[in-house]
């Protein structure tokens, strides 16, 4: 038998560590941190009855989060963190939250669910969520079942030297991206580490380069792609971090690029996402990207 209880403070700690947990085995997303926990249960919106928390022989094993603030009766729901061989704590905080929510006038549920995230697919299906919106899609080149990208011309492209490429790359991003200063700072410095070295995200992801490439025209830099490997995924797929260019018709020597320097390393898949998480524009993609499919997206239910 699983004890359930509500929110309190002194349950931060181990909500974020199991949190910690989960994430560090799904493809995206990351737990939020303890002072933007506190921040955000301290607003005067927060229900503490929203967030429920699975005991076992006084340990916590999971917990389960709503919000409902968001009005017209709707409350967005994520599925339970729970750590392993507690699993049928699931289906209690779920049942739990339902209850809850029901009681306070909610009749529609909205949750985040796919293949990245562990078994939250299975589980909206399981109870009857439909899938409304995609938030993240993956659509995948593979040097493997394509090996035509091998034979692309990319003469023009290099690989990113630091101290050498940094001020036209610079340029490039301010022209294209419209950072201001602070963020091309960021940007810059996350590109100053060479390939291999692990690196930590905002979303305490943990990643390394595999490649960084320019393309030049003209004794000038027109272009600039990036690929990283996110430690949660398969050993020989990488992920596009960046492509960036001054016309979308250098976007495929880019590529290919990168996709080259891949297979030299052992890496056969380069994995691009497009969405909420990703590059919003898909269509600059379908020339060259077969299909793409979703694995994470919004899902509803009414109750």
């Amino acid at each position: 038998m699983y004890e359930i209880r509500i929110y309190s403070p002194k349950f931060l700690d181990e909500q974020v560590r199991i949190g910690s947990y989960i994430f560090d085995k799904w493809k995206m997303g990351g737990q939020t941190r303890k002072g933007q926990l506190l921040h955000k249960y301290s607003q005067s919106t927060f229900d503490p009855e929203t967030r429920l928390y699975a005991f076992k022989n006084g340990r916590m094993v999971g917990f389960i989060t709503a919000d409902p603030s968001i009005g017209d009766h709707k409350a967005f729901f994520e599925f339970p963190f729970v750590i392993p061989e507690h699993e049928e704590a699931s289906e209690v905080l779920i049942s739990h939250l339902i209850n809850v929510l029901k009681k306070k006038n909610i009749n529609k549920l909205i949750a985040r669910a796919g293949e990245y995230w562990g078994n939250t697919k299975e589980l909206a299906e399981q109870y009857s969520f439909k899938p409304t919106d995609d938030m993240v899609r993956l659509g995948e080149i593979s040097s493997f079942y394509s090996p035509e990208w091998l034979n692309i011309d990319t003469s023009q492209t290099e690989d990113y030297v630091h101290e050498q490429h940094q001020t036209e790359v610079r340029e490039l991003f301010k022209e294209v991206l419209k950072l201001d200063e602070k963020g091309l700072d960021r940007v810059m410095s996350r590109l100053n580490h060479e390939n291999g070295k692990l690196l930590q995200n905002p979303w305490n992801i943990k990643y390394f380069w595999t490649s960084k490439q320019v393309l030049i025209e003209n004794d000038a830099i027109v272009g600039f792609g990036s690929a990283f490997h996110n430690l949660t995924f398969p050993p020989s797929t990488s992920v596009l971090g960046s492509l960036v260019s001054t016309s979308h018709g250098h976007d495929k020597t880019i590529i290919a690029g990168i996709v080259q320097n891949l297979h030299k390393i052992g890496d056969d898949t380069l994995a691009i996402h497009t969405g909420q998480w990703g590059f919003p524009d898909e269509r600059r993609f379908l020339d060259f990207v077969d299909r793409f499919r979703p694995v994470l997206s919004y899902w509803e239910k009414d109750i």
